[in-house]
């Protein structure tokens, strides 16, 4: 086939360092019941220093017409700039023959912010292919190469990271992984099952210039109901160049002290907006309420800035930074009046979790910060708005486990969790001292605590009232189970920012 090539795909054919697996495509009957399923899931990565290439290839057979639609398009985001993808083969095995379906007349690209409603630019690009025939009974063999290559981008290739699902929501007869290591680094593979409602981990190491071949038979949808953290954390397979964390704490604390000294020196007390004290614990305060409800946060993740802070002095210039540049200005301006800060890596989806994962500077989707105050650390989310609480009372944050970034280096620690912590309290006082004119009355008083006074703030601020007041009336007469008339709806009689505590009051007729 004629090689064609444009900036985000080609098609070429396949290069000599796949290994190809034989396919028994009678091998179809095991699954007549299924809408589709596949008869293999191939996926082989070729590790090197400077690029990566993953080969894969699904066939799959379609057995239902429900699933033509899907079957017959394959979408692949690609980062502009640093990644390509490399069509080999789309086949269609009809009665016994083969016939080629890549055309490349059916191969588009499009720009789609998925994630804009979530206030997240990018720049990637979905490749889309599409089968115009594609028939019920038919078999979908498709072979396919995403080319990523280092660039000045501080993650992509130079921390590799891949990770492979062994958890399906369709039948695999076979699922082959294949990881040739041709760079200078030693590579860990991580397998994570859940047995038995237990989780199993398992690590082996893979050398320079060796490569590794591990193949799955009969994988089956699991049922939730009987392995329940399964739809949190299905089975995988991850792998990852050895390190330690303390290297990956320095490494990202250069990224961002880089960030931070690009303008030159940024000092709070230039900001008219921030009103200083003289008092360290009070001003630091201060300095973290402005970040967090005067910078609006706005996520730019083109290129090197989708793990790059872009500088401090541009984020409070702009009005707007996602969590990487908050947390900058946040550090930079802390800094600028004494205060120990630094930027903190965490996960927001697999928390606990991060402590079994061997150590990756791709692990992470988030940054906080952690302040050091009176021989103590504390930790803020520069994107949160409507906080309250001194050092003493804020939220903490339900993170599971952070890397701290210092010049020195550190190791990943358990972030504070208190959950002892009260949260809520609720009162009923119910009135029949005038039981003659009617059915009496309740008072409901409600005392919201630290992070659940912080989320009520927040969900007041950002509602409308009537609707709020609708709200509790609804959970009122939930929790009475009797007809309540409004007599004094839902509102808030005390907001005490420094212990962060939230008292809200109602008054209903029975």
């Amino acid at each position: 086939m004629e090689t064609i090539e444009t900036p985000i795909y080609r098609i070429q054919r396949l290069p000599r360092w796949i290994k190809r697996r034989e396919i028994d495509f009678e091998d179809e009957s095991s699954h007549p019941g299924s809408p589709h399923f596949f008869l293999l899931a191939d996926y082989q990565e070729q590790v090197k220093d400077d690029e990566i290439r993953g080969y894969f290839r699904y066939v799959h057979k379609i057995n239902d017409s429900s699933k033509l639609e899907d079957a017959s398009i394959f979408l692949r985001e690609l980062r502009a700039g640093n990644e390509c993808l490399i069509f080999h083969r789309v086949d269609l095995i009809r009665n016994g023959r083969r016939i080629s379906a890549l055309n490349p007349e059916n191969i588009s690209t499009y720009h789609r912010e998925r994630s804009l409603k979530r206030h997240i630019i990018s720049n990637r690009i979905t490749v889309c292919h599409s089968i115009d025939d594609l028939r019920v009974g038919d078999v979908v063999d498709l072979q396919v190469t995403h080319l990523e290559y280092a660039t000045e981008h501080p993650i992509a290739v130079k921390q590799y990271w891949s990770r492979f699902g062994l958890d399906w929501n369709c039948s695999v007869l076979k699922q082959k992984i294949r990881i040739v290591n041709r760079s200078r680094r030693t590579l860990v593979l991580h397998h994570h099952a859940i047995k038995e409602g237990k989780e199993k981990n398992s690590y082996i190491e893979l050398k320079p210039q060796q490569e590794c071949e591990r193949l799955y038979a009969d994988l089956v949808p699991k049922s939730i109901s009987n392995t329940a953290p399964d739809w949190l954390r299905p089975d995988f397979l991850l792998v990852t160049p050895v390190a330690i964390w303390s290297q990956i704490s320095r490494y990202y604390h250069d990224i961002f002290v880089d960030a931070a000294i690009r303008d030159g020196d940024l000092d709070c007390r230039a900001i008219d907006r921030i009103k200083l004290t003289g008092i360290k614990c009070i001003d630091a305060l201060h300095i973290i309420r402005f970040v967090q409800n005067e910078i609006r946060y706005q996520c730019e993740s083109d290129g090197i800035y989708s793990h790059t802070p872009k500088s401090p002095r541009y984020i409070l210039r702009k009005g707007a930074g996602d969590c990487k540049g908050k947390s900058s200005l946040l550090v930079v301006l802390l800094n600028s009046i004494g205060v120990t800060a630094n930027p903190v890596l965490v996960n927001t989806r697999i928390g606990n979790a991060l402590n079994h994962y061997k150590p990756s500077a791709c692990h992470f989707n988030h940054v906080i910060i952690r302040v050091e105050m009176a021989a103590k650390s504390y930790y803020f989310d520069p994107t949160m708005q409507h906080q309250a609480g001194d050092f003493e009372h804020a939220a903490q944050l339900d993170l599971g486990y952070g890397l701290n970034l210092t010049a020195a280096g550190e190791d990943l620690v358990k972030l504070p969790r208190d959950i002892s912590r009260k949260l809520f309290e609720i009162r009923h006082r119910f009135d029949f001292r005038e039981a003659g004119k009617g059915n009496g009355s309740v008072t409901i008083t409600r005392k919201f605590l630290v992070q659940h006074a912080d989320r009520i703030r927040s969900y007041i601020a950002s509602s409308e009232i009537t609707d709020v007041q609708k709200d509790y009336f609804e959970r009122a007469e939930g929790d009475c189970e009797l007809e309540l008339l409004t007599v004094k709806p839902f509102t808030v009689v005390k907001d005490d920012a420094d212990t962060n505590l939230l008292v809200t009051e109602e008054q209903y007729e029975i």
